[in-house]
């Protein structure tokens, strides 16, 4: 009787380490792709912070009140806010600043601009 073509029992443990290995880099490329996607979130609140500190000035205007100023907005962003003097031709410097966590983890966003001051 011929002998049937079989896996022996080397080949079968060789695979089950090659799956194991396998199975291991997709649950760590799943887990930073997971922490990339947290972090552009928190980018993307970071930016939103700074773009309505910039509606704001655009639609109160900057001539009156405080030269700077802070504020914490509901999902933990500091937004702190700096005018410069006022140039020949009404235009100011604005320089914003949006923080989110605190230590090793803490993202920042800084922008400086120019407005038109009415």
């Amino acid at each position: 009787m011929p002998a049937r073509p079989a896996l022996s029992l080397v080949e079968v443990l060789v695979a089950t380490v090659l799956l194991a290995i396998g199975i291991c880099g997709t649950v760590a490329s799943l887990a930073a792709a997971e922490r990339l996607r947290a972090d552009a979130n928190r980018r993307e609140r970071l930016a939103a912070a700074v773009n309505a500190r910039l509606a704001w000035f655009d639609a109160v205007g900057c001539t009156t009140g405080a030269s700077s100023g802070a504020a914490i907005s509901a999902d933990g962003v500091t937004v702190t806010w700096t005018l410069g003097a006022f140039d020949a031709d009404s235009v100011r410097g604005v320089a914003i600043d949006a923080a989110h966590g605190v230590g090793r983890r803490a993202l920042h966003l800084s922008i400086a601009t120019r407005r038109l001051c009415r």
